[in-house]
Parts: structure tokens; C-alpha cells; sequence
């Protein structure tokens, strides 16, 4: 690997479009194995391990997952999104980042205590405190994969994603098979920080200085706080409905929640994470070119929407065969819950619309706030769901969802050269061409497939859904069709 200066700006905005449609299809093609190898992990432990298992080691990371938005503190987007960033200032970034790592795994050691007394589960203790050093080797790999990102070397960023994850799930999958129960799960999510780490060192060769400039490195901590701020009320309201079901219901409970919210959203995760991975740096590089910046917004929100769409609607109708198939017999409530979480799941299709402006733009302060007005709204839906029990939970998060879309997207484009119909010009045709294939599948499955097997019922379903859903974007969206068809054809013929 040649020495790549990662501080200079030459070529930076140059090959834009080819570089993340390269990036972008690379990401997919990675996270579809990600995904693959995701469900593979999930249905092998869920069959190994009991509910209970999960439940414990969710009431940890329900509280454990907010440090990592603290060893961040927004400034790898910093380091993404500034126009010009020197090696100085990025060491500075890794100092700090190194440091409030430090911080957290003392903090976390300190209210271990707490966490086992709040749930009334000593056990959690010495899971808090061995969890509590991924954050350390978390924090150590920020700038790096930042520098990466910044850079458009997407494919050097998934590789290490993917190698990873399938080192921790060998680690978590054996200590299962050998009787470690819910430590194999801990010992999982530790090994994969430790491999992300290493990776990252690896596959960027830049090595931080102690000659570092704290001075001018504080406009990036600044821009990183109000990051970080919006980060931090978003993660705890995605995260009360865990911290209340454990409370107040029970760990099997919230075992079984945590893994069908897993199914529901994990997906989607999947396809906005690795196109955000391109979109983000190079809507940053056009935010003074208002014209580029929009057309390329809007193919890229269309290009999420006709995705991630498909897939929840999908997900809905399959319900019962999806969490049989994946969890087993022994976890009776997923179907259910699984479709009470879908209308959250439809509006996280396009969740990354706002935070693409947001970041891009450098308007994170007006993020900040909205994250404040949104927070509140869920958090007391999620309180009040808790009454009817976990079922109540899940409604009460897809509805407050579903009411905050609109006002959210109006919000966030206020004073900028975007405006609602950019949102609805993208994505709304892939919702009516999902809507009217899945009506046709679940006629046909009603009628013909419901007596198949589990495993032919479900890839039957999917083959003829997929069929249908291309073949409407071919008639009715041809200009769509052929562009992406060109895509994938060019990017073939490169690799």
C-alpha cells in the first residue's frame, strides 16, 4: 500500500459521481453479505442461546452503546465534512477521541454498580465492565476510518466491516457451542471492536502526532458537539423502549423485542449506512454548487428509497415465516411485534434524508434542536405504550414516527435550496410500485403458497415480489431502470 497523503485537498472533488457509484456498489455488495452473514449469527445463537440470554446483554448495551457516541463526539463528521482539515488538527482529534475513551471506560467501571442495581440484576456488572474496553479500541480507530471516508476509499472501509464481523461471529458462535451462554454474546461484541480496530490501523497507514494543534483543531470539536448532542438525544430515545421493557417488563421480554427490532431494522441499516458512507463526503464537496448538490440528493434518496421500501413492505407480509425461520418456534410474540415495528421501519427507509443536509451543510446546530423537539415526542409515546405491554411499546414507536416525518423534513429544509417535493419526487414512487407488487404477492400466497414449505413459501414469495417490483420500475420508471442497469454494467466492467 503506497503513501496516500490524506491531508492534502488535490483531486478531492474530481470523479464524484464515479467514485461513490464505485464506493456506493462495492458498500451494497458488502453489506448484503453482512447481511446474510448477520441473520446466518442471529438464527444460530437463537437456537443455542434462550431469550433470557439476549435480554441481559441488551439491558447492558441499552446504556453501554451510548458511550460510544461520547468517544466520537461527532468528530469523525467533522473530519468528513470539513473543506480543508491538517495533520495536526487530526491528531489533536485522535488525542482527544483516545482520551475520552480513557474517560469512559472509568465512568462505565464506576456505575457498574448502578446498571446491576437499576435492573436489579447483579450479573450485569462484570458484563459493563468488560464491554466498556470496545469503546477504548473503538475510540482509536475513529480518525482513521474518518480519514478513510473522507477520501472515498469505501472499499478499504468495508472490507475491515466485513472481516470483523465474521471474526466476532466465529468468536461468539463458539463460545456458545462450548456452553458460555451470555458471555458469548459479550465476548462477540467485544472481539469486534478489537478486529474493527486493527483493521482500520491496517488499511490506513496514517500515524497520529504528538505534535498536535488543540487550537485550531477546536472548530471541528465544535461542529463535533452539537453532533454529538443531537447523537446522544436520538440514541436515548431509540433506546427507552429497551431501558423501560427491561425495567418493567421482563428480560425474556426484552430479549425478544431486541431481536425482532434487530430484524426490523437491521436491514435497512445495512443499505442506508454504506450509500451514507458515499453520499455524505460528496454532498459536503458540493455544498457551495447548489444545482449538483440537489440532483444528486435526489438520485440518491431515490436510489435509498427503491431499496429499502420494497424490503419493508416485504417483511410485513412475511412476518410469520421471517421470525420463524430466523428465531425458531420458541419466540412467540416476533411475528406481531415484528409488524407493529414496520411503519417505524418505512420512515427509517429515508431517516438519512435530514442528516444528509444536516451534516453536509454544516447546519447541526438546527439538528441539535430538532433532535430535542423530536426526542420528547417519542420518549413519552414509548411511556405511554409501556402500559399495553411490549406490543404497546412497538406501536407507540411507529406511530410517533410516522407523525414526525413530515414536520422533520419541512424543518430541516427550511432556509436551504431544497424543498418538500425533492423528498416526494423521490421517494413516493417506490412506495406506490411496492404497495401494488405486494398486493399481487400476498394475493398469490394466500391462495397458492400457503401450503408450501416454510423455506419454498418464503423464496418463492420473494422471487415473484422481486419480479414484480422490477418489472413495474421497467414499465412505469424506465429511465430509472436504465440508469441503474448502466451503473452496475460500468462498475462490472471496472472491476
Amino acid at each position: 500500500m503506497g503513501k496516500i497523503d490524506y491531508f492534502s485537498n488535490r483531486g478531492i472533488n474530481t470523479n464524484l459521481a464515479e467514485k461513490t457509484i464505485n464506493g456506493g456498489l462495492f458498500s451494497i455488495v458488502i453489506q448484503a453479505v453482512l447481511l446474510v452473514l448477520h441473520f446466518i449469527s442471529l438464527a444460530i445463537l437463537a437456537r443455542i442461546l434462550t431469550p433470557e440470554a439476549f435480554g441481559i446483554v441488551a439491558m447492558v448495551t441499552a446504556f453501554t452503546n451510548l458511550a460510544v457516541l461520547f468517544s466520537d463526539m461527532g468528530l469523525s463528521t467533522a473530519t468528513i465534512q470539513g473543506e480543508s482539515i491538517h495533520k495536526n488538527e487530526i491528531s489533536a482529534l485522535f488525542w482527544l477521541n483516545f482520551l475520552i475513551g480513557i474517560l469512559i471506560v472509568a465512568t462505565l467501571f464506576f456505575i457498574s454498580d448502578a446498571i446491576a442495581y437499576f435492573y436489579d440484576e447483579p450479573r450485569l456488572k462484570e458484563i459493563v465492565i468488560l464491554l466498556s474496553l470496545g469503546f477504548l479500541f473503538g475510540a482509536l480507530s475513529i480518525q482513521h476510518e474518518a480519514l478513510l471516508r473522507r477520501h472515498l476509499f469505501l472499499v478499504r472501509v468495508n472490507i475491515v466491516h466485513l472481516l470483523s464481523a465474521f471474526f466476532s461471529v466465529v468468536v461468539g458462535v463458539t463460545l456458545a457451542l462450548i456452553g458460555w451462554n451470555y458471555w458469548a454474546l459479550v465476548w462477540m461484541t467485544l472481539s469486534a471492536s478489537l478486529f474493527r480496530m486493527l483493521g482500520m490501523w491496517l488499511a490506513c497507514n496514517w500515524i497520529p502526532s504528538f505534535q498536535a494543534d488543540f487550537k485550531a483543531a477546536y472548530k471541528l470539536f465544535k461542529f463535533g458537539l452539537n453532533v454529538t448532542g443531537f447523537n446522544f438525544i436520538n440514541y436515548f430515545s431509540r433506546n427507552l423502549d429497551k431501558i423501560v421493557i427491561g425495567k418493567f417488563a421482563s428480560a425474556a421480554a426484552l430479549g425478544e423485542f431486541s431481536r425482532v427490532d434487530q430484524i426490523a431494522l437491521f436491514p435497512l441499516r445495512r443499505i442506508n449506512g454504506p450509500i451514507s458512507f458515499s453520499v455524505q463526503p460528496a454532498l459536503s464537496r458540493l455544498q457551495n454548487e447548489p444545482d449538483r448538490y440537489k440532483e444528486y440528493y435526489r438520485n440518491s434518496l431515490k436510489s435509498i428509497s427503491f431499496i429499502g421500501t420494497p424490503l419493508v413492505f416485504f417483511l410485513f407480509l412475511m412476518a410469520d415465516e421471517v421470525t420463524l425461520l430466523i428465531l425458531g418456534p420458541q419466540w412467540t410474540n416476533a411475528s406481531l411485534l415484528l409488524q407493529c415495528l414496520m411503519p417505524a421501519a418505512l420512515c427509517g427507509v429515508t431517516n438519512v434524508a435530514t442528516g444528509w443536509v444536516y451534516n453536509s451543510l454544516g447546519h447541526v446546530n438546527r439538528q441539535f434542536r430538532w433532535g430535542i423537539y423530536a426526542s420528547i415526542f417519542l420518549c413519552l409515546s414509548i411511556l405511554i405504550g409501556i402500559y399495553w405491554g411490549v406490543v404497546g411499546v412497538a406501536l407507540a414507536i411507529s406511530i410517533s414516527r410516522v407523525i414526525q416525518k413530515v414536520p422533520g423534513l419541512l424543518y430541516c429544509y427550511h432556509g436551504t435550496f431544497l424543498k418538500l417535493k425533492d423528498f416526494t419526487e423521490a421517494f413516493m414512487p417506490s412506495l406506490y410500485l411496492s404497495l401494488a407488487s405486494i398486493t399481487i404477492v400476498a394475493i398469490f400466497k394466500n391462495l397458492y403458497f400457503s401450503d408450501m414449505d416454510l423455506w419454498i413459501n418464503l423464496l418463492t414469495s420473494f422471487f415473484v415480489y422481486g419480479i414484480l417490483y422490477l418489472l413495474m420500475i421497467f414499465f412505469f420508471l424506465r429511465e430509472f431502470f436504465n440508469l441503474i442497469f448502466s451503473l452496475i454494467k460500468n462498475y462490472g466492467s471496472r472491476v
